[in-house]
């Protein structure tokens, strides 16, 4: 592992206020749902309960069919990005831009010490539509940056592969946000990628309670096989690596400070669920599982099994909220947003809302096919029956709809979307 001191600067800036979506475990938030007999415009009550909005007034659900300003005319693939209220920080495979919202201009840009695995110019992008798909098929996986907090200021954490000396690395950088210093820059290899490395990938998690991220460098694929991940726990005001998890651990998440991971069994399977603090790595405790999955979501655990059975668990106790044929059995995924106290799966055909009680107050119907769910400013943004939407997660409501396309990247003043290599954003309404 090596790092590089931050380049320029005295210090980070004060940031800006933002609302933060709830980060789904691994990656991009991705959705399972079939046909069923419900409305999809009016979701069936299943519980009377009264939901408060939270105190701070919710952004707006909807943006402008024509964007505000363009970012780019010249990206590959679907936008990776964080925003705030006046700043897009969209990553590519070289570096991290920041671009202001209100003029479209370029803000300030960083990058690793070392070149990005998969880095392009605007004229190695093909023209033509089917050229250019490939193109983008034989890119390097890329991960979305981070906006979050360190002692009281904003700052950006981005990561990328890159290419080193002796095969593949990754690059973990925090730039602060106001003015895009980098506040220091460290660098991983995954252990598989010094001998075999194959279809390398890189995920962020934060753990915001301790100003913590775990970064997950992950090798071989489903299809390919060899799967297997490395994961490192990095402490954000220092970048330093505070301790490993390795590949005899599934990633279970994170939430309230704690990290949660599941014993890999011999025979493929999962056993013991354990709770770590997420600062020292110390097991808090530990629940016996047999061949079946946990997953945190904010106060919960869903644990399923091959057979498809699921149970709802409240993380504090391990007590059942939801059991076996309570109705979320055949779950696929499941998001949940912190400032609502709300959790809402896939389940089957059906998109499923869970109150904080653990009651499930209202179900959606999605249409067949998979759907892809963002959770961002408090809404689900989807495509129920291939019909782009903003779904209330409190109440199972459409919000807002008529946007062509879901948003690949949403902020409090507006969302990215992305039209053949041009980038722009939509102000919110």
């Amino acid at each position: 592992m090596r790092s590089t001191e931050r380049r320029g600067g005295t210090g980070m800036k004060r940031g800006r206020s933002r609302w933060f979506g709830a980060a789904a475990a691994l990656g991009a938030l991705t959705l399972t749902a079939c046909s069923s007999g419900i409305d999809a415009a009016t979701p069936e009550r299943i519980a009377s309960t009264e939901s408060e909005e939270p105190e701070e007034s919710r952004p707006l659900p909807g943006f402008r069919d024509a964007p505000s300003v363009v970012l780019t005319e010249h990206y590959a693939g679907r936008p990776k990005a964080a925003l705030d209220a006046q700043t897009a920080y969209l990553a590519d495979h070289g570096g991290l831009t920041a671009y202001d919202l209100d003029t479209g201009e370029e803000r300030w840009r960083t990058q690793p010490e070392l070149p990005g695995r998969g880095a392009y110019s605007p004229d190695d992008i093909p023209s033509d539509d089917a050229e250019r798909r490939q193109f983008v098929a034989g890119l390097d996986h890329l991960e979305a940056p981070l906006l979050t907090t360190v002692a009281g200021d904003e700052a950006v954490l981005v990561g990328h592969l890159i290419e080193l000396g002796d095969g593949v690395g990754s690059s973990l950088l925090l730039a602060d946000a106001a003015d895009g210093a980098k506040l220091w820059e460290i660098e991983l290899q995954s252990p598989a990628w010094e001998t075999r490395a194959a279809a390398p990938s890189l995920y962020l998690n934060l753990v915001e309670e301790e100003e913590l991220a775990v970064v997950t460098l992950g090798n071989g694929s489903y299809v390919a096989g060899g799967l297997e991940y490395h994961r490192y726990v990095v402490d954000l005001a220092r970048g330093e690596v505070l301790y490993e998890l390795d590949d005899e651990f599934a990633w279970a998440g994170t939430s309230g400070g704690v990290i949660y991971t599941q014993t890999r069994l011999a025979s493929g399977g999962y056993g013991d669920l354990s709770a770590l603090d997420a600062a020292t790595g110390a097991e808090l405790w530990r629940h016996s599982l047999t061949d079946r999955y946990a997953t945190a979501y904010g106060p919960w655990l869903l644990v399923t099994s091959r057979e498809d059975d699921a149970q709802l668990l409240r993380a504090e106790d391990q007590s059942v909220a939801l059991d076996v044929g309570d109705g979320l059995d055949g779950v696929r995924n499941c998001v949940y947003e912190e400032s609502l106290s709300t959790l809402v799966c896939a389940v089957h055909e059906e998109f499923v809302g869970v109150n904080e009680t653990g009651e499930i107050t209202w179900l959606v119907d999605a249409g067949e096919g998979y759907r892809t769910l963002q959770l961002a400013n408090t809404y689900l943004y989807t495509d129920p029956h291939d019909v782009p939407a903003a779904i209330d997660p409190l109440t199972g409501e459409t919000a807002s709809d008529g946007f062509a396309t879901t948003p690949d990247a949403v902020g409090p003043s507006g969302a990215l979307f992305r039209e053949s290599t041009t980038v722009g954003f939509h102000a919110a309404e």
